[in-house]
């Protein structure tokens, strides 16, 4: 679940949020001395939702450092811990049951067990506790890592799932779903473009009467968790790269868009530059009910989270539950 949201250490900073930017590795160095006019280009204030060919999240370096965060039960960095990912999971399941669907009635009968559709699955956690609430689950992730250990793992349920290693932000949406999830900010980290596209595919995708459940950062995320300016060394075994390399951290806030980057520019011992980019757009309830129904949802509810927790001010982040028509 690209995904992913994670405040990163010095010496290990790990990537907060699925999205989808690199650079040529322009080398920026040499015998006479760093080239200072070509290393600003990497340190500059993007543009409104930048992106460039290369998404880390695929690479097969930075995927298994990504898997391990995931795994880490002493953070929230990667996933959830499993305490909260099974009070979501539960709720979920709830949610559904009272729309007159009884997913966990239909456990043990795989042939009619209820469709759901996990954009951003990550390792597969969520996916191995709905497959335990009686739902049959499809999985997409652009981690190869992440993908080939929810299959591994999902495979040892009783119950049925399946993962695509593909960028769910693009990627078509086959079948008939009768719950859609994007859980912990995979619809925060794309731009306004590409999350109308993606609500709009969801809702298609979905049966009458379908639920579409995801999260959402707030702005009270953002002022709090957003990188402040500064740098380190790695020495060895980073999360960017196994060699040694300098990074430089930085946030750039489009409060109009309310949008912000997170930026990690990176500088290698052999004069190589590169640069990714964490992007964040945060909303309110009032907007994110608004673009959900434009979409066609007729039902949408906000909450404080995937767990139906109430609202509250200052609340780092939005839940929503959006309902198809019937």
């Amino acid at each position: 679940m690209l995904c992913t949201i994670m405040r990163i250490p010095p010496r290990l900073r790990k990537p907060r949020a699925q999205t989808t930017v690199g650079s040529d590795g322009t080398f920026i160095a040499s015998d006479a001395g760093v080239d200072l006019r070509s290393l600003s280009r990497y340190t500059r204030k993007p543009r409104l939702f930048e992106a460039e060919r290369r998404q880390f999240w695929a690479d097969p370096y930075i995927s298994q450092h990504v898997l391990d965060t995931h795994l880490d039960q002493s953070t929230d960095a990667g996933s959830r811990r499993l305490e909260t990912i099974d009070s979501s999971c539960e709720w979920i399941s709830t949610v559904y049951d009272r729309t007159g669907n009884r997913a966990r009635s239909n456990a043990a009968d795989a042939e009619h067990a209820p469709r759901l559709l996990d954009l951003g699955c990550g390792p597969g956690l969520y996916a191995l506790r709905f497959q335990r609430s009686g739902f049959h689950v499809t999985g997409f992730d652009i981690s190869p890592a992440a993908v080939r250990y929810a299959t591994a793992h999902c495979r040892l349920s009783q119950g049925s799932a399946e993962f695509r290693q593909e960028d769910y932000t693009d990627s078509e949406l086959p079948g008939s779903y009768d719950v859609a999830t994007c859980i912990y900010g995979g619809m925060g980290t794309i731009s306004d473009s590409k999350r109308d596209k993606l609500t709009r595919r969801v809702y298609r995708a979905l049966k009458p009467g379908g639920l579409f459940f995801f999260d959402v950062f707030t702005r009270a995320y953002v002022d709090t968790e957003r990188l402040r300016e500064g740098w380190h060394i790695v020495s060895r075994d980073g999360f960017w790269s196994p060699g040694r390399y300098l990074v430089l951290e930085s946030s750039h806030l489009f409060p109009r868009a309310a949008a912000c980057a997170d930026s990690y520019t990176l500088l290698f011992g052999d004069g190589r530059a590169d640069r990714y980019l964490v992007w964040h757009r945060y909303y309110d309830s009032d907007e994110i009910r608004s673009l959900t129904r434009k979409a066609g949802f007729d039902t949408v509810e906000t909450y404080t989270d995937l767990c139906g927790t109430p609202q509250y001010a200052g609340s780092f982040w939005i839940g929503v539950v959006a309902h198809k028509p019937l």
